[in-house]
C-alpha cells in the first residue's frame, strides 16, 4: 500500500492538481525616456545585460543622437531608465533610426543618417554597463543621401544588416552587411533589393531558415512587397520580390514569430493591414492580409510590430487615426493567418507618431516607445500579454504524472530555461592553471582538477556541490605532491571513482594516473601509476568505455617523436593497472582528445598533424587499436575539443580553424565501423580568435554547451543544436565583463538541468574560479525518482485528482500491445516503447487499454 496525499485505497492516491499558468494583459504606466523633446524613437533588448535600450533623436539639443538604458520591474510592469548617452553629438536625420541587438557580440547597433555630412549613412555599437552605455566612434557605411532606415541582426551569420530608402541612387531600396568587432563595425558593398523607388523599408530575421525578410512599399506599384535576403560573408543576395498586400500602403514593420515559424508584416492601408508570410528557400508567400482596425478607413499608421515568445503572440504599435493616440493590439498567428484581439488605447494624450516595440524576454514583457505630442517627449509603457504557458490548467484522463515537492502533481511535459549565468565563486585562492572538470553522478558532485601554483604547481582536487544556480566548495585536496600538468580526467561510472591523468614534472615528465574517491564534500587518492614514462607534454584526454568498463588514455608522448599514443586502464578499489600503449600517429601530434561513442562502442580521438585529423579506436580487453585517419579539417588547426552525442548518435569536434584567423568551428563525425566521416562544419565564434575551447554535452536540452576565451580573454558561452548533419549555434553569451579569462573547461550537471564552468581568472591574480551557466531550451520535469502513476480522470488545477499509482491496473490507455514494457516520454508524459531521458518505467500492457503501473 502506498500512503501518499490522502489515501483512499491501494494504489490508488489523491492529490491536488498543480497545473497551468495564466497571464492577465496588463498595461503600465508611461514614463519619460528623456526630459526633453524627441523624435525618431526606436527600441531594442540587450539580452546579455537585460536591459532595454532606446535611441532617439534629441529635439532639445540640436537634433543629437542620444540612447537611454531602461530596466523593466516585471512585478509593477514598470520600467526606469538611467542617464542619456549621445552616441552622436551632431545632427541627426529627421527621418527614422535603426537600433539591433548584436547577440555574438553583444552590443547595440544604431544607425543614422547624418545631417552635417548630407546624410551619410553611418552606424555606431554601444556597449551596455548596468544602467548606461557608451559607443564606440561612428562608422560611415553609405556616403550617400539615405533616408528611411531600419537594421536586423543575422544570428546565423553573426551580421547586422541595414536596409534603408537611397535619395542619391535614384530611391532605390538598398540594404548592406555589417561586422561588429569590439566596439567598431566594418561593412560589405551595399546591395540593390529594388530597382525602383523604395519607402518604409523594414528587416527582420527569421531563425528559421536563416534568412533576412524586408518589407517595402514599391512606388512603382504603391503595393506591400516583400523580398528575402541571404547574407554571405560581408555581402547580401535576394530572391524574387512579392506583394502581400495588393493596395496602396504606408508605414510598415515586420517580425518573426518563432513559435510559428512565420513572418508578420504590417502596413497601413486605408486601415492597418497584417499578413502571415512563410518563407521557402529565397522566395516568401503569403495568406491574405488581415485588418487589425475595424473602425473607418485610415484608422492605422506609424506602426511596428514584435513578438513576445512568452505567450506566442504578435504585438503591433500603432497611432489611430481618428483620435492621434497610441495603441496596442495582439494577433495570433493560425496556420498563413492572423487573428486580433480588442485595441487598447495606452494614453488619453496624442501621439505624433513615432514610435518602437521589443521583447524583453528576462522579464517577459513587451516594452514600446512612442513620441507624445503634448509635451514632444519619448513615452515608454511596458504592457503585459495575455496568455497561458501550460496546458490549460487541466490534466487528462490517462495521463501520466509527476510529484511535485510541495505534495501536489502536474503533467509531464517540458519547460524553457532562459539562458544565465549564477555568480562567480572562487575555489582558489592561488593562480591556478589547467583545470579539467568532471561529474560524479554517483555522488552528484563535480570535482575539478588543477595545477596549483600558489602551492608549488603541485595536482590538487576539488569537491563542487550545485544547487539552482550556484555552487559551493569543499577543502582542496592535493593529488600530487609535484610539479603537475597536462591534465584530463573522467569518471568511471563501472566504479564509481574519479581518475585523473596528469604530466608528473617531478617523476621525469612521466604521465601518470590515479583514483579518486569522492564522499561528501572530499576527494581521497589511491597510489600514483604510471602510464608512460616518457615525457607526455602538450595535450592528453580521456574517456570512459562503458561496454568495457574501461579508462582510456590518448595522449602525445614526447619521449617517442611526439608520436600520438593511447592506452587502456583499468579500475580496481582504489588503483588502476594498464596495458601496452598503441600509437595511433606516428608523426608529431597535439591537442589530442577522445570521446566514447557510446551508440556505436568505440572512441574517437581528434588530434593536430598541422591539419586536423581523428581516428576510430576499438578497445578489447586491455589493448586498443585504430582504424585510418580523417581529415575534418584541412587547414592548420589548434585546440580540438571531442564530445560524444548521444541524442543523434555522433561524435562532435569543436576547434579553432589556425587557417581562417583561429575562429571557433565544429564539425560533426560519424562512426561506421572503424572508420569515420564528417559534415556539416559551421563556425560557432567570429569575432575573435579563440584560444581556449571546453564543450560538453547537455542532456538536459539534448544540446551542445560551448565554452571560450578569446584572445581578448573574454569568456563566451555558446549553447547549440545540432542534427545529424548540420549546427545550429545560438549566439555568444558574455558570462561577466569584469572577468579575463586564462584557461575554461566545463561539464553538464545532470541532476541540476546546468552546466558547470571552471577557468581560471587573469584579472583576478589568476584565481581558480567556477559558475554555474544554464543554458536555453527545454528541459522535462521528468525524473527517475518523480512519477507517480496515471490520473484516474481529468482534474483541474487546484482540485483534488485520484492517481492510479504503483500495481494498479490503468484501464485508460490506448492502442498498447500486450506484454509490451511501456516508457514515459519525458517531452509529454506518452507512452513509449523507447526509453526516453531520463528513462522512467511506466508498466506492462496486459491489454489493449490496461497497463499494470510500475511498482
Amino acid at each position: 500500500m502506498k500512503v501518499i496525499g490522502n489515501l483512499t485505497k491501494d494504489a490508488i492516491i489523491k492529490a491536488v492538481v498543480s497545473e497551468g499558468q495564466t497571464f492577465t494583459q496588463a498595461v503600465g504606466t508611461p514614463v519619460d525616456v528623456d526630459t526633453v523633446a524627441t523624435t525618431n524613437i526606436k527600441v531594442a533588448f540587450d539580452s546579455s545585460n537585460n536591459k532595454v535600450v532606446v535611441a532617439y533623436t534629441d529635439q532639445g539639443d540640436t537634433y543629437e543622437g542620444n540612447a537611454v538604458v531602461g530596466t523593466v520591474d516585471p512585478s509593477d510592469n514598470s520600467i526606469s531608465f538611467g542617464t542619456p548617452v549621445a552616441f552622436y553629438s551632431g545632427e541627426t536625420g529627421n527621418d527614422y533610426l535603426g537600433i539591433t541587438f548584436d547577440s555574438n557580440s553583444n552590443k547595440i547597433v544604431i544607425v543614422y543618417s547624418n545631417v552635417d555630412e548630407s546624410n551619410d549613412g553611418y552606424a555606431v555599437v554601444g556597449t551596455v554597463s548596468g544602467t548606461s552605455i557608451s559607443f564606440g566612434t561612428p562608422v560611415e557605411w553609405s556616403p550617400n543621401n539615405t533616408t528611411m532606415l531600419d537594421c536586423t541582426f543575422d544570428s546565423s551569420n553573426n551580421k547586422v544588416v541595414i536596409v534603408w530608402k537611397d535619395q542619391t541612387n535614384s530611391d532605390y531600396g538598398t540594404a548592406i552587411v555589417g561586422t561588429v568587432s569590439g566596439t567598431s563595425i566594418s561593412f560589405g558593398s551595399a546591395v540593390v533589393f529594388n530597382s525602383n523607388n523604395t519607402s518604409y523599408p523594414q528587416a527582420t530575421f527569421d531563425t528559421s531558415n536563416n534568412k533576412v525578410v524586408i518589407t517595402y512599399r514599391n512606388q512603382s506599384t504603391t503595393h506591400g512587397t516583400a523580398i528575402v535576403g541571404t547574407v554571405s560573408g560581408t555581402s547580401i543576395s535576394f530572391g524574387s520580390a512579392t506583394a502581400w498586400l495588393t493596395s496602396a500602403i504606408d508605414y510598415q514593420s515586420i517580425t518573426f514569430d518563432s513559435t510559428n515559424n512565420k513572418v508578420i508584416v504590417v502596413g497601413n492601408s486605408s486601415g492597418g493591414y497584417a499578413a502571415v508570410g512563410t518563407v521557402s528557400g529565397t522566395s516568401i508567400s503569403f495568406g491574405s492580409a488581415v485588418a487589425f482596425t475595424a473602425v473607418s478607413p485610415g484608422s492605422a499608421e506609424y506602426n511596428d510590430c514584435a513578438f513576445d515568445s512568452n505567450t506566442g503572440k504578435v504585438v503591433i504599435v500603432y497611432k489611430q487615426r481618428t483620435t492621434d493616440r497610441p495603441a496596442l493590439i495582439v494577433g495570433e498567428v493560425s496556420g498563413t493567418s492572423i487573428s486580433f484581439g480588442t485595441a487598447i488605447t495606452l494614453q488619453s494624450e496624442t501621439t505624433n507618431g513615432n514610435r518602437g516595440i521589443t521583447f524583453d524576454s528576462n522579464a517577459k514583457k513587451i516594452v514600446t516607445v512612442y513620441k507624445d505630442s503634448d509635451d514632444n517627449r519619448g513615452e515608454a509603457v511596458v504592457f503585459q500579454t495575455a496568455g497561458s504557458v501550460a496546458t490549460g490548467g487541466t490534466i487528462a484522463n490517462g495521463s501520466a504524472v509527476i510529484l511535485n515537492a510541495n505534495g501536489t502533481v502536474s503533467s509531464v511535459g517540458q519547460s524553457a530555461l532562459t539562458e544565465a549565468a549564477g555568480s562567480i565563486v572562487q575555489y582558489e585562492a592561488g593562480a591556478t592553471h589547467d583545470q579539467e572538470i568532471v561529474y560524479d553522478s554517483a555522488n552528484d558532485r563535480v570535482v575539478i582538477f588543477y595545477r596549483d601554483d600558489g602551492n608549488s604547481s603541485y595536482g590538487t582536487a576539488v569537491v563542487g556541490t550545485v544547487s539552482g544556480d550556484s555552487i559551493s566548495f569543499g577543502t582542496p585536496v592535493v593529488f600530487e605532491s609535484a610539479n603537475s600538468d597536462n591534465i584530463a580526467a573522467v569518471f568511471d561510472s563501472s566504479n564509481n571513482k574519479v581518475v585523473v591523468g596528469y604530466r608528473d614534472t617531478g617523476n621525469s615528465n612521466a604521465g601518470t594516473a590515479i583514483v579518486g574517491t569522492v564522499s561528501g564534500t572530499s576527494i581521497s587518492f589511491g597510489t600514483a601509476v604510471v602510464f608512460e614514462s616518457g615525457n607526455t607534454n602538450n595535450s592528453m584526454g580521456m574517456s570512459f568505455d562503458t561496454s568495457a568498463n574501461k579508462v582510456v588514455i590518448a595522449f602525445r608522448d614526447n619521449g617517442d617523436s611526439n608520436y600520438g599514443k593511447a592506452i587502456v586502464g583499468t579500475v580496481s578499489g582504489t588503483s588502476i593497472s594498464f596495458g601496452s600503449p598503441a600509437t595511433f600517429s606516428s608523426a608529431s601530434t597535439s591537442y589530442v582528445d577522445i570521446a566514447y561513442d557510446v551508440a556505436n562502442n568505440k572512441h574517437v580521438i581528434g588530434y593536430v598533424l598541422t591539419a586536423g585529423n581523428a581516428k576510430v579506436a576499438t578497445v578489447s580487453g586491455t589493448s586498443i587499436s585504430f582504424g585510418s585517419a580523417t581529415e575534418f579539417e584541412s587547414g592548420a588547426t589548434i585546440l580540438t575539443k571531442v564530445v560524444n552525442d548521444p541524442n543523434i548518435n555522433r561524435v562532435l569536434i569543436f576547434y579553432a580553424d589556425g587557417g581562417d584567423n583561429d575562429k571557433g568551428k565544429a564539425t560533426i563525425g560519424s562512426v561506421s565501423g572503424t572508420s569515420i566521416s564528417f559534415t556539416g562544419q559551421s563556425t560557432f565564434y567570429s569575432a575573435a580568435q579563440v584560444t581556449r575551447i571546453g564543450a560538453s554535452f547537455n542532456t538536459s536540452i539534448n544540446k551542445v554547451t560551448i565554452s571560450t576565451k578569446d584572445n581578448g580573454g573574454a569568456l563566451n558561452m555558446f549553447t547549440s543544436s545540432v542534427t545529424t548533419s548540420a549546427f545550429t549555434h545560438g549566439s555568444a553569451f558574455a558570462v561577466d565583463a569584469s572577468i579575463t579569462t586564462g584557461e575554461v573547461n566545463n561539464v553538464h550537471v545532470s541532476t541540476a538541468d546546468r552546466t558547470v564552468l571552471a577557468f581560471t581568472d587573469t584579472a583576478d591574480s589568476q584565481h581558480g574560479k567556477s559558475l554555474v551557466y544554464t543554458g536555453p531550451g527545454d528541459v522535462t520535469n521528468l525524473t527517475t525518482k518523480n512519477f507517480v502513476g496515471f490520473m484516474d480522470s481529468a482534474a483541474l488545477d487546484g482540485t483534488n485528482g485520484e492517481i492510479l499509482s504503483s500495481c494498479a491496473i490503468a484501464r485508460n490507455q490506448t492502442s498498447l500491445t500486450p506484454g509490451q514494457t511501456y516508457f514515459v516520454s519525458p517531452t509529454d508524459g506518452a507512452l513509449s516503447l523507447t526509453a526516453g531521458d531520463p528513462s522512467v518505467t511506466a508498466g506492462t500492457a496486459i491489454s489493449n487499454t490496461e497497463l499494470i503501473v510500475k511498482g
